[in-house]
């Protein structure tokens, strides 16, 4: 679902600030689902050094993308990227790892 709130486009700015404090490599993290309440958890990851870059065109945040577009950008991303991954968890592990945690199941 595309919503029509503005949000201001995506910059660097940080990854920038940390870039020039000395770290080689920044990470993005996003995850979606909700475990075993209602599937596998997923998560993706883009990794990138300061010679990657401009941000791809017309990447800014996932809630604001079509499903297709969404699609159109995993290549884009992936080539801009110095590393990515999308690992996930089917539910029962993610139960596992909550109840490990000391979370409750409540």
């Amino acid at each position: 679902m595309v919503t029509s709130r503005q949000v201001a486009p995506p910059t660097l700015d940080v990854e920038q600030a940390l870039f020039a404090a000395g770290h080689t490599f920044v990470a993005g993290v996003d995850e979606v689902g909700r475990g075993a309440i209602a599937g596998p958890v997923c998560v993706g990851v883009v990794v990138i050094t300061s010679e990657c870059g401009d941000i791809p065109g017309r990447l800014t945040d996932s809630k604001l993308l079509s499903a297709k577009r969404r699609v159109e950008l995993c290549e884009p991303v992936m080539m801009w990227a110095r590393a990515h991954g999308r690992p996930s968890c089917p539910p029962t592990d993610s139960t596992d790892a909550r109840t490990s945690n000391g979370r409750s199941r409540n």
